[in-house]
């Protein structure tokens, strides 16, 4: 293996980012860093037997597998997806997965942000902005109203 190769595994497996490479005519993963067994629980073994469908939900499988085989490129950029760690507890994850050569094959590379709790932060602030009878507005820096909360309706 060349020293670029060596620097290149070296900096995929230390990522502090969940990373994996998978196959996109056949969507098993090939390689996965350690902060990705970490985030969802599976062992490199149990990773490697997987395909891409397999922490994901069944919805989201179905609509990921769509996206792959259309070719398009958009799965390149940042979705957000819900994944199923291995004891079962779903997980936001913005996924960015561009195209890449590995072991002289295309594939991609994946890169996943948990971003869970600030999914849950977002939903715990609307709940309190869209609940309180207080008025609450959102405006920008010319005070253009951006988003009013229902107590001005009733104000």
């Amino acid at each position: 293996m060349s020293d670029s190769a060596d620097e290149y595994r070296v900096l995929f497996e230390n990522n502090p980012q969940p990373m994996w490479v998978y196959d996109p005519e056949t969507l098993s993963i090939l390689a996965v860093n350690e902060a990705a067994m970490r985030l969802y629980g599976y062992s490199r073994d149990e990773f490697l037997s997987m395909t891409i469908e397999g922490f994901h939900t069944p919805g989201d499988a179905l609509r990921l597998v769509e996206l792959v085989k259309s070719g398009t490129d958009s799965y390149r950029n940042n979705l957000e997806w819900r994944h199923r760690r291995k004891d079962g507890t779903l997980i936001d994850v913005l996924v960015s997965a561009p195209s890449i050569r590995y072991g002289g094959r295309p594939a991609r590379l994946v890169t996943g942000v948990d971003v869970t709790e600030w999914r849950r932060a977002e939903r715990e602030r609307d709940q309190f902005f869209n609940l309180s009878a207080d008025l609450f507005c959102i405006s920008d820096l010319d005070g253009h109203f951006k988003r009013l909360n229902p107590a001005w309706e009733a104000a």
